[in-house]
């Protein structure tokens, strides 16, 4: 088990390195997210199955792209479920609303950075287990690191942007097959042990106040 002080020691350094790309990324992520959504105006159909895309044809590296791998474990209402399971029937506990039922679930196979999270390198079982995620994927973060990096008690961070080097690790461009859940709204989930936005850096309208 890593203690919280032994991930401040690597962590810091890597972490303020990151705040250079913090604004381009939020930059790229936010029309990216807007123009998904967009895209599927007043979707009133509820999808049980996902739609497979894939939004990278030549293997450059997609720094938009966002989602979580397979196996990766929701809290729903009817306990743990891999993302690859979830349907529209399910309803998935979220932080800022409680539960809420997913409107759609998306697959895609992209090539972008991947980061990897050791486990507990954010924190006690934050993530529970390795956990790899594409660079733009934003994080809920509620520690020391949100006051460095935003001068607040919480904030959404790139996964990106928290690369220390040795809990986090960048492996470089990587082809991912990512799964994208879908609200009415921007939430927070809970996933494989971290808070992860379903829809790029957009906070949802009320964030419940931090633990």
């Amino acid at each position: 088990m890593r203690e919280e002080n032994g991930n401040r020691r690597g962590g810091a350094m890597g972490i303020v390195s990151g705040l250079a790309h913090f604004e381009q990324d939020r930059s790229q992520i936010l029309p990216c997210f807007a123009a998904n959504m967009a895209a599927n105006p007043g979707e009133s159909e509820m999808k049980p199955t996902f739609a497979e895309q894939s939004i990278q044809s030549d293997h450059r590296p997609v720094a938009s792209a966002l989602g979580v791998p397979t196996g990766t474990i929701l809290l729903t209402r009817d306990g743990e479920k891999p993302i690859e399971r979830i349907t529209a029937t399910d309803h998935v506990i979220t932080r800022d609303a409680g539960m809420v039922p997913v409107r759609s679930l998306a697959r895609v196979t992209t090539m972008t950075r991947a980061i990897l999270f050791a486990a507990g390198s954010l924190g006690h079982t934050r993530p529970d287990t390795d956990l790899v995620l594409p660079e733009a994927q934003p994080i809920l973060i509620r520690d020391w690191r949100a006051k460095v990096m935003s001068g607040r008690k919480q904030t959404l961070i790139p996964a990106g942007s928290l690369v220390d080097g040795e809990f986090v690790r960048d492996l470089g461009p990587q082809l991912l097959t990512l799964y994208q859940i879908r609200f009415d709204t921007p939430h927070v989930i809970y996933a494989g042990g971290l808070e992860l936005a379903s829809g790029g850096l957009e906070a949802p309208a009320v964030m419940r106040p931090a633990a």
